[in-house]
């Protein structure tokens, strides 16, 4: 009887270990696509003392640093895989020939465009986490494959940097704990295979997971995770809009790597975009250790540059370089987000003393129109400001012009087929300063006109 219980309970424990291992089944592999041209950075050069016959500029990423500002990150890429730098200083500095925004089919030509690059001498440390999926449609090849790509990503890293791993199907768990020491980290990384993954794929709790083990490090590092994947999120309980946040609210960048064809178009891509992180998109396994080392080099080595933004929502950003034998140029989108309750500066200028909205008012007015035609709930308040500056004999005469250019913002707003009832104005004159009025500068600050979205239903 003993023998038999025995025996049915190991034949439970097989069956259980089978069902618990039973995921997605691993994917061929494919060709890349037919003009499938991948940069991937693996060395840096001085432009100065080269003369690269290709190059390619590529824009790498942006963060947002204010709602309407963002830094945008690109490099100079020459024979596919070398960063040529030093290209803001001497001759080469005039090389960066313009920027401009395209909202719809509107050009919007950045006024000046200053490019700086990073200095050694002041490096910031970072914490990479790397979050690598284990899902079933890996398979233990490509298992492998990622695995020895994390080893060579670990002894490559600079000294100062931390590095930990993070493996996944739809089970998640934390391999190597951030650590400066490349030996300790190797010690832990297994290399075997699927092992005891291959099951669902749970993207968004992985990176969650990552974004824990990032806040135990001090604010000093810049946290970033890189997270590859072969396919579709479909077994995390969190929800991406709530992940974003979280990554933001930690100040964590999130790189994502998409690999093959079986993969949820965007959604990695957007997490990068949103979180200020790389995207890239690969097809060979053979890129694994390129992919992973052309992002360290991308966040070692760039140039930026800080743009103002013409509007709130979505832009496209361009870049410019001129090269004697080809205009090199590259485009982002760019977008922010707006919320209910959060007070915007609405980009409207006027006139001294006047309340007539002069022409560079208008990409602003019409970006807020789409934006309301885009969600027809939404409820606005146009609220104008003036600095305390009255020179007639009328106390309240500040107040009055506010009203005045309030009302023309609104005016302007429904001509571009808003319903006048979505769209409340208000003068507050010099009642509500957000700088000190003694000073020109405080001054200018306080004349303004804002925006606050006051009832909205996604």
């Amino acid at each position: 009887m003993k023998k038999c219980i025995t025996l049915c309970s190991l034949f439970l424990l097989l069956l259980s270990c089978s069902l618990f291992r039973k995921g997605e089944k691993p994917l061929p592999e494919l060709p890349p696509p037919p003009n499938y041209k991948p940069l991937h950075i693996q060395t840096f050069n001085d432009i100065r003392k080269s003369k690269p016959q290709t190059l390619s500029l590529e824009i790498s990423r942006y963060k947002l640093i204010t709602d309407d500002f963002a830094r945008v990150y690109f490099h100079l890429i020459g024979e596919d895989t070398v960063f040529y730098f030093y290209s803001t200083t001497g001759e080469f500095k005039k090389r960066w020939c313009g920027a401009y925004f395209i909202i719809e089919n509107e050009i919007v030509p950045v006024a000046k465009l200053e490019v700086k690059e990073t200095e050694t001498t002041k490096r910031i440390p970072y914490a990479f986490m790397l979050v690598l999926d284990h899902s079933g449609s890996m398979g233990d090849d490509r298992a492998y494959e990622i695995q020895e790509s994390a080893h060579n990503f670990i002894q490559n890293k600079h000294p100062e940097d931390l590095i930990g791993v993070i493996k996944y199907d739809h089970r998640v768990a934390v391999e190597v704990p951030l650590t400066s020491s490349k030996e300790y980290a190797s010690s832990q990384l297994v290399v075997n295979g699927l092992g005891y993954y291959g099951g669902w794929t749970a993207i968004s709790d992985a990176i969650v997971a990552g974004i824990n083990e990032l806040n135990k490090v001090s604010p000093s590092y810049q946290k970033v995770i890189i997270v590859f994947t072969d396919g579709w999120d479909n077994s995390s309980h969190y929800y991406p809009y709530d992940v974003i946040n979280y990554a933001i609210q930690n100040n964590v960048s999130i790189c994502g790597i998409d690999f093959g064809y079986n993969i949820n178009e965007g959604f990695m891509e957007y997490y990068a975009r949103k979180t200020g992180g790389i995207y890239k998109h690969i097809y060979s396994k053979y890129e694994f250790n390129l992919v992973f080392n052309d992002i360290a080099k991308r966040y070692e080595k760039y140039y930026y540059a800080d743009i103002e933004l013409p509007i709130y929502g979505q832009q496209f950003f361009v870049v410019k370089y001129c090269t004697d034998y080809a205009v090199l140029e590259d485009t982002i989108l760019i977008e922010t987000d707006v919320d209910t309750g959060k007070v915007y500066t609405l980009k409207v200028y006027f006139d001294f003393d006047k309340y007539n909205l002069k022409p560079e008012s208008y990409t602003a007015i019409k970006s807020i129109a789409r934006m309301m035609k885009k969600f027809p709930t939404m409820v606005i308040e146009i609220s104008g400001h003036t600095d305390s500056i009255n020179r007639s004999n009328d106390p309240n005469y500040n107040k009055n012009l506010s009203q005045k250019r309030a009302d023309e913002v609104k005016k302007a707003i429904v001509k571009e087929g808003i319903d006048p009832s979505r769209i409340i104005a208000i003068g507050y004159g010099e009642t509500r300063p957000i700088a000190d009025n003694s000073t020109e500068e405080g001054r200018a600050k306080n004349r303004r006109t804002e925006f606050r979205i006051i009832k909205w239903q996604r």
